[in-house]
């Protein structure tokens, strides 16, 4: 028991890493592992600065997890959410990836540009980021389209593929197959490795030189 308590007194501390989930970016899946490119990068530095320790990534669900991002090594956050959100004490790093949400149309379609969806039936599922996004496009460009929300992905293709829904609004990692993408996604976010202040200029540099090296040499 000794030696056992020991070897934990020398074990270093996890490198702790969370994002606020993002399909592709990071997603917790139905077997507990998550999984993405924020979560890839957080494994990709802790394995440079931090051989030894063990690798923690969690989410940001509630405001009281996103008060606490600035106790992680990486928080992995939007420009938005640093500075409308509850998040003190972080400072904003370099982008590792780009959340889009796009139109999709079926490859028959005649639509090229979303514009050509004015009026025409476009489906979504509710409470996500893609309706979000038609929302403020629709609104930004003056553009009426006609709304219709689902609950369920596969309800929401079923709509589609019997031509109830002219698109559909989603994420980009999640374009259903036999679909187009038209060319400019309603909204795209870049999704930044944010440092605590208080660790200082040389950590958020050290990690900034770590996403750079992750970037150019992808798992």
């Amino acid at each position: 028991m000794i030696a056992a308590a020991l070897l934990l007194a020398a074990a270093p501390a996890p490198f702790t890493c969370g994002a606020v989930t993002r399909p592709g970016i990071a997603e917790q899946g139905e077997d507990g592992v998550w999984r993405g490119r924020a979560v890839e990068v957080c494994r990709a530095v802790a394995g440079q600065v931090q051989p030894a320790a063990a690798v923690a990534f969690h989410g940001y669900d509630t405001l009281a997890d996103l008060r606490r991002a600035a106790e992680d090594r990486i928080a992995f956050l939007s420009a938005a959410e640093l500075a409308t959100l509850p998040v003190r004490g972080l400072r904003a790093g370099s982008v590792v990836a780009v959340e889009r949400q796009v139109l999709v149309v079926p490859a028959a379609s005649a639509a090229t540009k979303a514009a050509d969806l004015a009026a025409r039936m476009i489906c979504f599922i509710v409470g996500t980021r893609a309706e979000d996004a038609l929302d403020a496009w629709s609104a930004g460009t003056a553009t009426p389209v006609e709304r219709l929300a689902f609950q369920e992905p596969v309800e929401m293709q079923d709509a589609f593929d019997v031509g109830k829904c002219a698109a559909q609004a989603v994420d980009l990692t999640e374009v259903p197959n036999g679909t187009r993408v038209l060319a400019a996604p309603l909204a795209a976010t870049p999704i930044l490795a944010a440092t605590s202040t208080a660790a200082g200029e040389d950590w958020a540099r050290t990690v900034a030189t770590a996403v750079e090296q992750a970037a150019a040499h992808p798992k």
